[in-house]
């Protein structure tokens, strides 16, 4: 089950008598408690949460995860990636997810990509390909655990370029939902040097990006060398060690 939590109409008490309701229910597994997301095409939201509010959040989950642990050998209930990010918190360790079961509804995501990229970076000993810059594309909200990975695992000749979202606008920053233009138009104003590594989380089994931009395009429409590379932690350490990647047809 998922909950989608609202600053000040759903957390909080309200969140606390929720997630009683549901802990006295036979057949609720798991929990995931997201924060609400808004586009710039809206007029209804201006804001989501902030770091206190996130941080009231994950402090509020942690109290009921230590007491089902305690009960039941699980957490139950976990919140967010977003809500670790927003707050400046340290992620939790992949044994805290419990087999992961929130992770389609991107809980877990970050931990697990960051366990992974280190592994695969530690396994190549620090060797790199030669050649120019290598920059890995990120939304702006997952760019700063990347550049943490990154300085962690001694890559020193990659980069991180954040792309901000303007196709959606609001506080939507993560990097699944990024489209074409605006990776074009930050890999251009980036100077189009070296390669460019974007996630193929960004592109659909046409070959296109939300906005119906084709991944093949990318290149040629910014200037630069683009490829699509794995959006997992060990394909995405690979591709930033060799420097290589592939294009969508």
């Amino acid at each position: 089950m998922q909950i989608v939590l609202v600053p000040g109409v759903n957390d909080g008490d309200v969140l606390e008598e929720t997630l009683t309701y549901l802990a006295d229910r036979e057949g609720i597994l798991s929990v995931g408690c997201v924060p609400m997301g808004f586009t710039a095409h809206q007029c209804r939201f201006s804001g989501s949460y902030d770091r206190i509010g996130a941080q009231a959040v994950i402090a509020r989950i942690g109290g009921w995860q230590g007491r089902l642990r305690a009960s039941r050998g699980i957490g139950w209930v976990y919140a967010a990636d977003e809500f670790f990010l927003l707050a400046g918190e340290p992620m939790p360790s992949t044994a805290e997810y419990d087999d992961f079961p929130q992770y389609e509804n991107g809980i877990g995501m970050v931990a697990a990509f960051v366990e992974e990229f280190a592994a695969e970076a530690g396994a190549a000993g620090g060797a790199t390909a030669a050649g120019g810059p290598v920059t890995a594309v990120s939304g702006t909200l997952f760019a700063p655990v990347l550049r943490e990975a990154l300085d962690r695992s001694g890559l020193t000749h990659a980069r991180v370029l954040a792309v901000p979202n303007r196709l959606f606008g609001g506080n939507v920053s993560v990097t699944g939902l990024l489209g074409g233009e605006d990776i074009v138009v930050a890999v251009r104003d980036d100077g189009a040097t070296g390669t460019y590594l974007v996630p193929d989380v960004v592109v659909n089994s046409d070959g296109l990006l939300l906005d119906d931009v084709p991944a093949a395009s990318l290149s040629e429409r910014s200037g630069g060398d683009i490829r699509i590379v794995g959006s997992d932690g060990a394909a995405l350490a690979r591709a930033l060690i060799t420097g290589t990647g592939r294009t969508r047809p």
